[in-house]
């Protein structure tokens, strides 16, 4: 089984550890021992091709590492952020990380051949400052990795568009064909969704900037998210109700902004994203009451299908919509980096 979080070992691990949290049940002494002991081993000497990715890479294991740390074991998360700050890379204005061709998607490949700087926070920067906050608040980290985090945001900020844009960030930031000093913007219209578009560089830039502090970040973050909550549900390029891009995400991302910031903007888009996947209901779909956009290639003819997972399935809607229905700040979502502080 693969280490990363989104399906892989560290992924098991955390939602285990989040039930015994919620439980209050606490943990023997050596119920995580062979599980740390193999991702420090892997984080420190393992293949030099993992991604540093939320869904498959470091930043992903590095969200085990948080609940670890929270429990008092700090190995795993001091790891992936030295990692983290090993696979960067020193691109004006600050730092990065570049994903090359043989780790991303054939459909990316074929826009991006020579790979690209990815701009949404499941497979791409955003969620690299997010991560870097939340362990610096967490005492994890000095001044080299205060630095990597103020040099990641302000890589990332120079990426946006040019003011009047629909969107202010595309999806990547692709390497010339031709000339290696030079990038090409991907440009597209404004997409509302968790992976990718401004809500998803706004989010996790303003999870990072309320660990750090970082006032003038927040600012820009809260931008972001505000110009999102402005797209009509209409225009917001979504095809089904799915946590990863889809109404249930949306709604989820609004309600959780609407509860750290108490905006009214971000309720109404709340409230809209939550009528628009109740409206995603299949009463022809027995059971989980949904069907999914999941086309298994190009010329799929009947791309719809139930689906029980979290990203993309009924897993993740019900979670989603659970969350209107209680109180109570959710505990599950800091697996994609969305646990905003200052729930009230």
């Amino acid at each position: 089984m693969a280490p990363g979080l989104l399906g892989g070992v560290a992924g098991i691990a955390w939602a285990h550890s989040q039930v015994l949290d919620a439980l209050g049940e606490a943990e023997t002494e050596d119920s995580y021992e062979v599980i740390d002991r193999t991702m420090v081993d892997y984080l420190t000497r393992g293949p030099s091709g993992i991604g540093f990715d939320l869904v498959d890479g470091l930043v992903g294991i590095g969200i085990y590492g948080i609940q670890r740390a929270r429990q008092g074991r700090r190995e795993i998360l001091a790891a992936a952020v030295a990692a983290l700050a090993r696979q960067s890379i020193a691109v004006p204005p600050g730092r990065t990380w570049f994903t090359p061709p043989g780790a991303m998607p054939t459909h990316q490949r074929l826009e991006a051949p020579r790979g690209y700087f990815n701009l949404g926070l499941a497979h791409g920067i955003p969620a690299v400052p997010a991560l870097l906050g939340q362990a610096l608040a967490l005492g994890i980290g000095g001044e080299p990795e205060r630095r990597l985090y103020r040099e990641a945001v302000a890589w990332l900020l120079a990426q946006r568009n040019p003011e009047g844009d629909a969107a202010a960030f595309g999806s990547w930031v692709a390497k010339d064909e031709t000339d290696d000093q030079r990038q090409v913007r991907r440009q597209e219209r404004l997409r509302v969704a968790w992976c990718y578009g401004d809500i998803s560089v706004g989010v996790a830039l303003l999870g990072g900037a309320r660990a750090m502090n970082d006032h003038e970040t927040e600012t820009a973050a809260l931008e972001l998210c505000r110009k999102s909550a402005r797209c009509p549900v209409a225009e917001a390029g979504m095809t089904d109700a799915c946590l990863c891009h889809g109404a249930a995400g949306n709604a989820h991302l609004f309600h959780r902004l609407y509860h750290c910031t108490c905006e009214p903007a971000f309720a109404a888009a709340a409230e809209a994203y939550l009528l628009q996947t109740m409206a995603c209901q299949d009463s022809a779909q027995e059971g989980t009451g949904f069907r999914f956009w999941l086309p298994r290639h190009e010329d799929d003819p009947d791309p719809w299908r139930p689906d029980a997972g979290l990203l993309n399935g009924t897993t993740g809607v019900g979670l989603a919509l659970l969350g209107f229905l209680d109180k109570r700040e959710p505990l599950w979502d800091g697996c994609l980096l969305t646990d905003l502080p200052g729930w009230r």
